[in-house]
């Protein structure tokens, strides 16, 4: 009896180990399977998320080639399956690549924004792999303002757009169009003054002025010097009448302060942005009084000298415009302060730079442009329209913000990373009718089922 009983557990002891034995054997060989089948499924995805990537490059530069003016209606008769048809891979005729586009439409006050969203599908003929990805495009059409365009000049040239950018070493940093178009500009001068002095009528004139700042109406010039228009508790405007010998922009935590010196005398204002807070400093005379600053100044003159002191030239919260009806020479970098190390957007300062016709006293000295003269590498965020030339003679100058002008003479390099202004100017200085490709992002790729 113990000799049977041994025999009979030890076959069912090999009989539980080659059990055992054959279950392992399976798993392994089920792994095996699984390995293969996601080394397969890993190879194929990858494969086709190539394909993809390399679609998704070309399709951005075919967009941002063609002149879309051409189109009278591009989210219609150019974003459709006659100029994006299905197309096979390039390597592999196993893949195809299909776009189905549909769009929608906001309405500004004079332009619209038109957002494309483009599905693109990748296919596998061989299994049931897909890669989906979305693409959203984004296209003004309409009066749109200067400020939107990283770089605008206003000039026809004899060459390229990529050669002349190049040979004037002007680089984009913000992946979108730069445009060169000599094209009809509304450059409304005349009201943006109005809006800045609160003077009704068609025409800015030497009467309205003198009648806005309490002098006797007549057609003679305001005297020269600074004029503070105040109406109902708000500093509406710091009207400036002849050259600025300095203008100098800092900051103290988040008190925005300007120091304008004229003829040698100096000026100084400070005020919190937003806030019924505001100081003027001359001759050691302080007054402080509960007046909101509505950010406007205007200079009928040059501008010797425009500063920044300290390490920020503007509070996180200003949204100063500066309008200039000669030229100003920029000696120093004017950057806004990023307390709290957010990632900045919209520029602190809008400068504008037109001749004001009709308050025009010495024509002859006054020509409008920007010139950048500095001896380093500068960093100015501003948004700037120039009915007039820039000039840069900064071996680097980083514009973060936008370029508007008729004329260029670059002696460096001029970087540019665009930001959008805080001001609306884009009531007074945009295109006429026009259409731009504003914006490409791809919003999403993954793996969905067939």
């Amino acid at each position: 009896m113990k000799t049977n009983g041994n025999i009979i557990i030890s076959i069912v002891f090999i009989m539980l180990i080659s059990f055992l034995g054959l279950t392992l054997l399976s798993f392994s060989i089920f792994h095996t399977w699984i390995r293969s089948a996601r080394t397969l499924k890993i190879i194929e995805t990858g494969r086709m998320h190539h394909e993809l990537i390399y679609y998704l490059h070309h399709f951005h530069e075919k967009i941002f080639n063609e002149n879309i003016q051409h189109f009278h209606q591009p989210e219609i008769d150019y974003f459709n399956n006659e100029h994006f048809p299905d197309i096979a891979s390039s390597n592999d005729n196993n893949i195809i690549i299909k776009n189905s586009f549909t769009h929608r439409t906001l309405s500004k006050e004079y332009y619209n924004k038109i957002r494309i969203t483009d599905t693109i599908i990748v296919s596998s003929l061989k299994n049931n792999y897909e890669i989906k990805s979305e693409v959203f495009i984004d296209i003004l059409s309409g009066q749109i303002p200067l400020t939107f365009f990283p770089f605008f000049l206003n000039k026809t040239i004899d060459l390229p757009e990529n050669t002349f950018m190049e040979q004037n070493h002007v680089i984009d940093k913000s992946s979108k169009n730069m445009v060169i178009n000599d094209m009809a500009i509304e450059f409304d001068t005349s009201n943006f003054l109005l809006d800045c002095l609160k003077i009704k009528g068609s025409a800015i004139t030497w009467a309205a002025m003198r009648e806005k700042f309490g002098f006797e109406v007549s057609d003679e010039p305001i005297p020269e010097g600074i004029h503070l228009l105040v109406e109902d508790d708000e500093l509406t405007c710091i009207f400036i009448q002849g050259d600025v010998d300095r203008l100098v922009f800092s900051t103290q935590e988040n008190v925005q302060k300007i120091l304008i010196v004229i003829n040698g005398a100096s000026h100084q204002y400070h005020y919190k942005p937003g806030e019924n807070y505001f100081t003027s400093i001359f001759r050691d005379n302080q007054n402080e009084e509960f007046l909101l600053f509505k950010e406007k100044i205007a200079v009928n003159g040059n501008i010797g000298a425009m500063e920044q002191e300290g390490d920020a030239a503007f509070t996180e919260d200003a949204n100063i415009t500066l309008f200039c009806s000669g030229n100003m020479t920029i000696r120093s970098n004017l950057e806004t302060q990023n307390l709290n190390l957010k990632e900045m957007k919209s520029t602190s300062l809008t400068l504008v730079c037109s001749i004001a016709k009709t308050l025009n006293i010495n024509t002859e000295d006054l020509t409008p442009g920007i010139t950048v003269d500095t001896k380093e590498e500068t960093v100015i965020e501003a948004s700037i329209i120039i009915n007039g030339k820039l000039t840069n003679k900064s071996p680097k100058l980083k514009i973060k913000g936008s370029i508007f002008s008729n004329d260029l003479q670059n002696e460096g390099v001029i970087e540019i990373t665009h930001w959008n202004s805080k001001s609306d100017t884009g009531r007074f200085f945009r295109t006429t009718d026009f259409k731009y490709i504003n914006q490409f992002y791809v919003n999403a790729i993954e793996e969905v089922l067939k």
